[in-house]
């Protein structure tokens, strides 16, 4: 019986999935918000490593270490600068902003606890931050403890608040302690900004949803004791997988299709990425193979497997394996003393 040539398209290998560093242009305002009170605040003051901001103004920290791997709108960050201003930039800005308004958000990864001209020149003031946990669900705390704003220093306003980072999740989480009497009017900012244009802003100290289009900086009270404001990414933590699902084969010898999909998957910021392996063992990128859908060309037995990642981290999961195979032939003839099989 005559045999038709098998073969196996398989195309290079190349690198799908971005390692930490790279960047998938996810945008803060599509970031949940949540606010919740009557939690307690707990400081650091006397466990976390001491800053260089006490006793300072319109000073910034840099290059502080988070200590682990954070992702923030699809970019992976390990540092951290912090301003006497009440902000902080996973981007590491360096250069102080003063006047919180968009035109004064320095760029990627800027959060903005109580971003206003605050100051830490009064005694007992400092800031203070620690990595709390193990791998991999440590968390990232910054305390401004007994910070004042620059209108009204003293023991009045002494206030204590924090941002907590918080691994595999990519939570953002703003934490507020006792706050001193308002007397003076502020103008601050709270919210997250990956831009001047995209950000979630609230409109008050005590609001329970949080703004991609009007960014609000006359905050003119402090927030009230045990509040926590949370930023939680679309897609936290490693996608659902599912089961990868195959038509039926169809088509002519040498070769067929079949059309994958999956199903019980998580279906929003995902990115695809289907492989394929003759054993089951070693597995390989099909290149081109990265939508939620593929239309397989099958020549030989062979199987396929859908990896979802997370474009708001680097999270991902593994779909079920399904198994193709070559149908047998249904017809059989002989042509000119050939055998031959469609």
């Amino acid at each position: 019986m005559r045999k038709f040539p098998t073969y196996l398209r398989i195309a290079l290998f190349f690198l799908c999935f971005g390692s930490a560093g790279s960047s998938w242009a996810q945008t803060a305002a599509a970031y949940t918000y949540a606010r919740t009170t009557g939690a307690t605040f707990t400081s650091i003051s006397g466990s976390g490593t001491t800053t260089s901001l006490g006793g300072n103004d319109d000073l910034i920290e840099s290059s502080v270490g988070i200590g682990f791997t954070f992702y923030f709108a699809g970019t992976a960050y390990t540092t951290v600068s912090i301003s006497t201003n009440g902000w902080a930039s996973l981007a590491n800005y360096t250069a102080d902003a003063l006047l919180d308004n968009t035109a004064s958000i320095p760029g990627a990864g800027f959060l903005m606890l109580y971003w206003d001209d605050l100051t830490g020149t009064n005694a007992g003031n400092n800031v203070y931050y620690t990595t709390t946990g193990t791998s991999p669900n440590r968390v990232f705390t910054i305390e401004w403890s007994s910070w004042n704003t620059l209108n009204q220093p003293g023991n009045a306003r002494k206030s204590n608040f924090q941002i907590k980072l918080y691994e595999t999740s990519n939570v953002v989480q703003f934490c507020y302690g006792l706050f001193g009497t308002n007397t003076t009017t502020s103008t601050a900012s709270i919210g997250i900004a990956n831009s001047a244009s995209d950000y979630k802003s609230l409109a008050t100290v005590a609001a329970t949803t949080a703004s991609s289009s009007t960014f609000t900086t006359t905050l003119a009270t402090w927030v009230a004791n045990g509040s926590v404001f949370t930023f939680t990414p679309p897609c936290s933590g490693a996608p659902t997988c599912g089961t990868a699902n195959a038509t039926a084969t169809t088509g002519c010898v040498p070769s067929y299709t079949s059309t994958l999909s999956l199903s019980g998957a998580t279906t929003t910021n995902v990115a695809y990425q289907w492989q394929s392996s003759l054993t089951g063992a070693t597995w390989t990128n099909v290149a081109g193979a990265t939508n939620s859908t593929y239309a397989a060309t099958v020549t030989a037995a062979i199987q396929y497997r859908c990896v979802l990642r997370c474009t708001y981290n680097a999270s991902t999961g593994t779909s079920s394996a399904r198994s193709l195979a070559v149908p047998g032939p249904v017809v059989s003839f002989t042509t000119n003393g050939h055998p031959l099989q469609i």
